[in-house]
């Protein structure tokens, strides 16, 4: 995986695209918000147990990281569009320029949010095995110096 590769698959899963965006007129993340979402991800994955040291090229789940990079960059925008509202009052009238897209937002990062635990969970489960596996490896070889031979040898000669 690239960076490049990881950004263009978050930006067609929402769809963001100067074409698709008719009231915008342009993208609505640009591609440099969207990779440090993709690094937030990758720093959260590694330092949740079991510890690990994946980097873009060997992360190992392309679909988690999309979704919760989608999940980062959704979070941006609410947070944007939340601090660059305008409500508009007049004569007991209330007009707002983003009637209820922070509602909007929020309940998609809900969505993806519960398939990106689901996604994770297994990974993590799956990072564990393979570290529990190496670990087993590591042992099955392993000498003492007061044994002669594997530790997992059978003693009873």
């Amino acid at each position: 995986m690239t960076y490049d590769n990881v950004v263009n698959e978050i930006k067609h899963f929402l769809q963001d695209d100067a074409d698709l965006n008719r009231l915008l007129e342009r993208q609505e993340i640009d591609d440099l918000r969207i990779r440090e979402a993709i690094d937030r991800v990758i720093e959260d994955y590694n330092l949740e147990t079991p510890f690990t040291s994946y980097t873009i090229t060997d992360f190992p789940g392309k679909k988690y990281l999309v979704f919760d990079s989608a999940v980062e960059v959704l979070i941006m925008a609410g947070i944007f569009y939340s601090r660059n509202s305008l409500i508009y009052s007049a004569a007991g009238t209330s007009v707002s320029d983003m009637e209820d897209k922070d509602a909007r937002y929020q309940n998609w990062i809900r969505i993806i949010m519960a398939e990106v635990i689901r996604m994770r969970k297994l990974l993590k489960k799956r990072d564990l095995m393979l570290k529990i596996a190496r670990m087993d490896g590591l042992h099955s070889n392993m000498y003492y110096p007061m044994h002669t031979g594997n530790i997992n040898a059978d003693d009873s000669e």
